[in-house]
Order: C-alpha cells, then structure tokens, then sequence
C-alpha cells in the first residue's frame, strides 16, 4: 500500500468526525433544552401553582372571616344606641370584632410578606388594638366604645387598598405561571425538532453517502 492510498483511506475514515461532532453538539443543545423544558414545567410551574394555591386559601379564609367581623361590628354598634346596653355584650362583640379583624390582616400579609400595604396594615392594627385591649381589661366602657369605633372606621378605610395589593399578587403569580408553561412549551418543541433532525442525519446522511 503506497503512500497516497493510505492518505485516501486517513481521509475516508475521518471524514464522518465532522458530521459526527455536529451531531453530539446538536443532542447536547437539546438535551438541554430539554431540561429546561422539564425544569419549568415540574419546578417552577408547579411551585407558582401551589403559591397561588396558598393565596386563593388566604383570601379564601379572610373573606369567611369578613362575615364574622361584620356579625361581630353590627351586634356592638346595636347594641352602644340602646338606651341600657349591656356590658357584656359591648365587651365581647368589640374584642370579638378586633381579634377578627387581626386575623384578615394576617392572612392578608401572608398573601404577600413584601406588600408595603399589607404589612403596614398589620402595624397600624395592633396600635389601635392596645388600647382596646387595655380598655376591655379595665372594663372601661367608654373607652371601649371610643376604640372599637375608631378600629371599625379605621378597617373600612384599607379596604380598597388592601384588595389592590391582593389582587396585584394573584395577578403577578397567574402571569409568571403562564410565561413558565410558554417557556416549558417552547423548549419542548425546540428539542424535540433537535432530536428529530440529528436523528434523519445520523440515520439517512451514511446511506446517502453509499
């Protein structure tokens, strides 16, 4: 064998190392791709999906509560117009209403901890809560009466801002949860088209070349 043939033969047998590399370089974009697309889907997908789970809950049981606030607000407000009110009855349906109130607002922050609003709601509460609890404890009804209403106009006046700042969260959390399945999609096809086509070459390119 001279010396040209062996070179023939060196270039023959190298040839497919073009093709070849090609073809692991184009299976490892899609392989990752791939990952990507299971990493969307199964991470961050699903965890947007629980969160958004926990914050539907949240509403959910500040929503139930409202209605308790509200049986406990109208059985004090009845009851300070009657001539001979109760003191009982003031006592219990004013901490009754209050200690409601602090549970919306609790629920309400966890909707979403880094909300300047629903957090700063919670402050504010506890500040009007004090001295109501202080009054209940001395049984100053007066006093009782003075807080409580202020705590009920107080709660009245975030109401609006409060459901802003929950709905932005839920708005913000569906959103991101909709991008990472349009990215999950994606990458999906891109990689499946990937495999497809290195798969025809690989497959078709050395019958071709018979």
């Amino acid at each position: 064998m001279n010396k040209s043939t062996r070179q023939r033969q060196k270039g023959r047998t190298a040839a497919p190392r073009g093709p070849r590399k090609t073809i692991v370089i184009a299976n490892g974009i899609a392989a990752i791709f791939m990952f990507v697309s299971w990493f969307s889907q199964n991470v961050y997908e699903n965890d947007l999906e629980a969160t958004k789970s926990t914050i539907e809950s949240d509403v959910q049981f500040s929503n139930s509560e409202m209605t308790k606030a509200l049986q406990w607000m109208l059985a004090f407000q009845g009851e300070i117009r009657k001539e001979k009110p109760d003191p009982e009855i003031i006592l219990n349906s004013s901490i009754g209403y209050a200690e409601t109130v602090g549970q919306i607002l609790e629920a309400a922050k966890r909707v979403d901890p880094r909300s300047a609003v629903l957090s700063g709601n919670v402050g504010e509460y506890h500040k009007l809560y004090q001295p109501l609890r202080a009054a209940a404890d001395q049984r100053d009804l007066k006093e009782i009466e003075n807080t409580s209403s202020a705590l009920i106009v107080w709660f009245r006046s975030i109401g609006p801002d409060a459901h802003e700042a929950i709905n932005a969260k839920l708005t913000d959390v569906s959103a991101a949860g909709r991008n990472w399945k349009l990215i999950f999609i994606a990458c999906f096809m891109f990689g499946s088209v990937v495999y497809g086509v290195t798969w025809w070459i690989s497959y078709f390119a050395p019958a071709n070349k018979q």
